[in-house]
């Protein structure tokens, strides 16, 4: 997600330690600096990114499905 950020693919909440030196320079701004959040405040610490749809390996639709099955809100 660090690198998908920095290339200019969207946002992401990241934890500090996974992108410090990319805040240091530059290459990622801090959108909301007078606050604090965790994934769990979003109801699930779950997120998969992928490219594409069109074509989905059956190593990771065989992932997900599992991720379904054992994490209901991420259905």
């Amino acid at each position: 997600m660090t690198a998908s950020a920095v290339a200019g693919l969207g946002i992401a909440l990241l934890p500090d330690w996974l992108c410090r030196d990319e805040l240091a320079d530059g290459s990622l701004v801090d959108l909301f600096p007078d606050y604090e959040c965790a994934a769990a405040d979003f109801g699930t610490s779950t997120w998969l990114v992928y490219p594409s749809r069109d074509y989905m390996p059956l190593k990771l639709s065989a992932f997900i499905d599992c991720l379904k099955s054992e994490i209901p809100e991420f259905a």
